[in-house]
């Protein structure tokens, strides 16, 4: 059902005309409160009382954007520098259109979606030359700060934007990290499995905050040796690293965390780490990642993310076994096989998990 609203009061302030409020540097600003309908709406999990949001359109020069961010900056997603000049170009060009996508502030006067744009305001004057930069760009106030990850206005919301907001450390790894972890958890295949929503990547962050000690772990103590990117996926490997270490392989948590770490120093080749026990003979680790270069440097083939997953699982399955192999062969999965981790509740078993709960993630 549609949300009906009207016009209950309207303010101006500064009723001059354009022209004058340019010439003397002043802002044009309308105001207008829209009081909505009540109606029965689902349960939503955002708290913005929609009677208390209001909005007005506001005219923004050069200087009036600068002082506008920075009385309202706060926490948000990364500058994308060419959304930044793109959008300037466009404002300078007479091709910014005054709509309903413009600015939004939180309830504690803090934007939450239109930085892109008031930055632009000021590209366009410092970088561009633009003396003249004056918009027209609406403004709305009054929402719960959440309410910035089911925005789509601009450039598209990514998750990592919601975990930089966060204070998440290195949240592009992380973010691949969650959305593999739920694929695991839930006995899912890479291929084939669907996105997932923003609100639930934060959810599952938020069960599993593991995840971000094991970002760092693989992007800067083990990086500081050789960064795994040179043969896989960072996020991929801090998903699987973890996993590794919440297996139960017969040792308490401090010593499966060292085996996990053992494995991961072994399969860069940093073999002199002082985590590097050699309590585990197997040569799996190595074995994984030499075939990873091969298969690289080979512009004929090519191992899909599935394969790069099971392959690691393989090595680490006969890491804890302790057990030496003679070829890459002994890890290869057969076709369709899908391996999961020795002793480990969190890799799931695909027998074990409900549509539903699957839908619930991944819906």
């Amino acid at each position: 059902m549609a949300t009906k609203t009207k016009t209950v009061e309207t303010e101006v302030v500064n009723p001059s005309s354009n022209g004058q409020a340019e010439a003397n540097g002043q802002t044009t600003t309308t105001r207008q409160k829209n009081t909505p309908k009540k109606v029965k709406q689902r349960k939503c999990r955002y708290k913005t009382e929609v009677e208390k949001v209001e909005w007005y359109w506001q005219e923004f020069d050069y200087d009036g954007a600068v002082k506008f961010y920075n009385e309202h900056k706060g926490s948000n997603r990364p500058v994308g520098l060419g959304d930044v000049k793109s959008t300037a170009i466009k404002m300078i060009n007479g091709e910014f259109a005054p709509t309903h996508q413009g600015i939004a502030l939180d309830w504690n006067g803090k934007i939450i979606d239109g930085q892109h744009r008031l930055l632009a305001i000021k590209y366009a004057k410092e970088k561009l030359g633009c003396e003249d930069i004056c918009v027209t760009i609406q403004v709305q106030t009054g929402y719960d700060p959440k309410t910035f990850e089911c925005f789509d206005q601009g450039r598209l919301r990514k998750t990592a934007d919601m975990f930089a907001i966060d204070g998440v450390h290195h949240y592009k790894v992380v973010e691949v990290a969650v959305r593999l972890h739920a694929i695991r958890y839930h006995g899912l295949n890479v291929k084939g499995a669907r996105k997932m929503r923003i609100a639930r990547m934060q959810d599952w962050l938020k069960a599993h905050p593991s995840l971000k000690s094991a970002a760092l772990f693989i992007e800067e103590e083990l990086a500081a040796e050789v960064p795994v990117s040179t043969y896989m996926s960072p996020g991929y490997a801090t998903a699987l690293y973890d996993l590794m270490r919440h297996s139960d392989i017969g040792l308490n948590e401090v010593e499966t965390e060292t085996i996990a770490q053992e494995f991961w120093y072994k399969f860069v080749g940093a073999e002199n780490k002082e985590v590097v026990t050699n309590k585990r003979k197997s040569n799996s680790p190595g074995q994984c990642r030499n075939y990873f270069a091969r298969i690289a440097k080979d512009p004929e083939k090519s191992l899909d993310r599935d394969a790069i997953v099971n392959y690691i699982i393989s090595a680490w399955n006969t890491f804890v076994d302790n057990k030496q192999i003679k070829s890459i062969n002994e890890l290869k999965p057969k076709s369709g096989q899908r391996f999961t981790l020795t002793g480990c509740e969190l890799d799931g078993d695909p027998e074990e998990v409900s549509k539903e709960e699957i839908a619930k993630w991944f819906g």
